[in-house]
């Protein structure tokens, strides 16, 4: 799965069939390589749903049990936040200095949340190792 096919997505409640917002980005995790949770517009209790508290991403939707699950962004995800932590945008660089090309996009496994690649306008990046990400650029690991 990729941000571009999410982004916009309605976020619905399963137990009251609700829309709680629409999802307006992803919080990678760049330490563990991992999406830890979706940023929401328009959600009336928060702005940050928990990757733990999806429930499911269909096509037309992403599902939560509860509009309770999106919430104030806390713990590390609060900490990412609190950084220049969207990949989008960002120049992609590889730890020996080589420009690999702008972010246009990022792929994740939708169970686990597992960064899969990053895609640039040159193409896809899969095989590296997501290292950190700052105000200039993301920075991988290529695997030999």
């Amino acid at each position: 799965m990729r941000l571009t096919e999410i982004d916009g997505r309605r976020v619905m409640a399963a137990g009251t069939a609700v829309t709680v917002g629409r999802v307006a980005g992803v919080v990678i995790d760049p330490r563990q390589g991992i999406v830890v949770a979706l940023r929401v517009k328009g959600a009336p209790s928060g702005d940050t749903l928990r990757w733990a508290d999806v429930s499911g991403i269909g096509a037309d939707a992403v599902m939560v049990a509860s509009p309770d699950a999106v919430g104030e962004a806390v713990d590390r995800t609060a900490e990412i936040l609190g950084t220049k932590h969207e990949f989008v945008g960002k120049r992609l660089l590889t730890d020996t200095g080589s420009d690999l090309g702008l972010v246009i996009d990022v792929a994740f496994d939708e169970q686990d949340g597992a960064v899969t690649a990053l895609h640039t306008e040159d193409g896809r990046i899969g095989d590296a190792d997501l290292i950190g990400c700052g105000s200039y650029g993301v920075v991988v690991r290529r695997h030999a």
